[in-house]
């Protein structure tokens, strides 16, 4: 497997081990209160707390995508972008995104979100978009 497998595996790793119990609202509240000591810190994270985490979604399958599309493109892409590399990437990222909410909804304190499926959703397509204009564009 070369480094772009290792890449999608260890990212995997790390969206899975994101969903673990110490990472739900309850986890990372309790790293928000820790900060407590220095109040402005604390009252921004504490004020835009559920946007952060929901923004986490976007940034972690953003990143996802694109490693997930460039080993599917350095296997069989031909040219700077191809559709199907993109689609097979969506799809595989969307499974993906379903079994990490599937998984939380098994674990203790965790549920399955509809709303953080779709951020997801969005972030795997936004770096779609972000690959297709940059790709075709040749910046």
């Amino acid at each position: 497997m070369g480094l772009y497998g290792w890449l999608t595996l260890a990212w995997i790793a790390v969206i899975f081990l994101g969903g673990a119990g110490a990472f739900g609202r309850a986890g990372t509240q309790r790293m928000i209160d820790r900060l407590q000591h220095t109040p402005w810190v604390h009252r921004l994270l504490d004020r835009y707390h559920g946007e952060l985490r929901a923004a986490w979604h976007y940034v972690e399958f953003g990143a996802l995508s694109l490693v997930l599309y460039l080993l599917i493109h350095s296997r069989w892409g031909a040219g700077p972008w191809t559709w199907w590399a993109a689609l097979v990437t969506l799809l595989t990222g969307t499974v993906i995104a379903y079994l990490d909410e599937k998984r939380q909804e098994l674990t203790p304190g965790r549920q399955f979100r509809w709303h953080d499926f779709w951020c997801s959703i969005r972030g795997l397509a936004w770096m779609q978009l972000f690959i297709a204009g940059f790709a075709l564009t040749g910046a």
